[in-house]
């Protein structure tokens, strides 16, 4: 039998016993807490990322000419070469496996192509258009987890606002960010090119802030997703696209349909309407910058150089000037 004193091997083993539980324990714990800080370090690169990498596309006219598809394939691809090098090797599920083989596959078709087209540079800019879908879904699959699913959408929200709230500044103060829009008559298309484009990156960006108001996980995030929607409603409002307020609809009506609390959803709709819906009217009751036959006099800002002038101001100006016989 073990000696039952304090100084008896039995008693020493239990405390050492005891001792070592103890440090399993704090270990654990410093383990599970070190893993959490550098998850939502992880996950915040993931959105900033996400948020820089849209607004710089956007901003480089959506990225519509080739410039843009040859620099962000580079940055895309030696991104999912850097994270294969030193990142944690994570095997991906079957649909991002499927998605990321089809398109590395069409990429593969495009290049292909090169063997009988009648058009060779064409093919090569589409080629290299090819390689930015695919880098950009390879970093999608690598770098994206569950975890990290909204901090990529608060990274897309912010890039959407961004830009959607530069397009509308440069309609309601064009004296420091107007552009003159000749070729689009007078639709809000800044800085995406094409007013539709921009109309549907709004309504995206309205249906992840309504996202954010409903399924937010944090009262100050829900807040300022909800400050969001008067912008973003503007913004479509001069874009004039009515593809835009359709997307958005069908947007609401799917995420109705597929939400399990409809009802709560309905509510949440109904509560935050009225401020999108002020924005709107307010902005309908601009005939300044929405009437391309304004008067000048009706103008807010006649007094601005004729390359920063809205439409209205520039075609009353017009008018107004003295024609020869």
């Amino acid at each position: 039998r073990c000696s039952t004193t304090p100084g008896g091997a039995c008693a020493i083993r239990r405390r050492s016993y005891a001792l070592t539980r103890r440090c399993q324990a704090a270990d654990a714990h410093a383990t599970t807490a070190g893993a959490t800080r550098v998850l939502p370090l992880r996950s915040l690169a993931v959105g900033a990322g996400t948020a820089l990498t849209l607004a710089v596309i956007a901003f480089s006219n959506g990225g519509y000419f080739p410039t843009a598809w040859g620099w962000g394939a580079l940055v895309a691809l030696c991104l999912v070469a850097v994270y294969l090098v030193v990142g944690e090797p994570v095997l991906p599920g079957l649909p991002a496996l499927v998605t990321l083989g089809s398109l590395t596959a069409l990429a593969g078709w495009t290049w292909l192509s090169l063997a009988w087209s009648e058009d060779v540079s064409s093919s090569v800019l589409e080629g290299q258009r090819m390689l930015l879908y695919v880098g950009a879904a390879a970093a999608f699959v690598l770098l994206v987890r569950r975890p990290t699913v909204p901090y990529v959408l608060a990274g897309a929200l912010v890039a959407v606002v961004s830009v959607a709230g530069y397009g509308l500044a440069s309609r309601l103060f064009p004296e420091r960010l107007g552009v003159n829009e000749s070729t689009s008559g007078y639709r809000l298309t800044e800085p995406l090119g094409y007013w539709n484009g921009l109309g549907l990156f709004a309504a995206m960006g309205a249906l992840l802030a309504f996202g954010f108001v409903v399924r937010g996980r944090n009262l100050p995030g829900r807040v300022l997703a909800a400050a969001t929607l008067p912008v973003l409603a503007a913004t479509i409002y001069f874009t004039f696209s009515r593809g835009a307020w359709i997307a958005a609809g069908v947007g609401l009506v799917a995420a109705t349909a597929l939400d399990q609390r409809r009802l709560q959803l309905i509510a949440f709709a109904l509560a935050l309407a009225p401020a999108p819906a002020l924005a709107v009217l307010l902005s309908s009751r601009q005939d300044a910058l929405t009437r391309t036959d304004a008067p000048l006099s009706a103008a807010p800002h006649s007094r601005f150089p004729a390359s920063s002038r809205p439409a209205a101001v520039e075609t009353a100006s017009r008018a107004s000037r003295p024609r020869p016989a």
